[in-house]
């Protein structure tokens, strides 16, 4: 009994690390967008 629940809480905590990594990864995806500067602002 106590290796089945030791494996089952091992297999708990792998996917709930599994979803925390996407969940902060899809929260942290803004990041990465640089949207269009104006045509005023850029220097050429």
């Amino acid at each position: 009994m106590k290796k089945l629940t030791l494996w089952l809480l091992t297999g708990l905590v792998g996917i709930l690390t599994l979803v925390s990594f996407a969940s902060a990864a899809s929260a942290c995806g803004w990041l990465l967008y640089q949207p269009e500067v104006p045509a005023k602002l850029r220097k050429e």
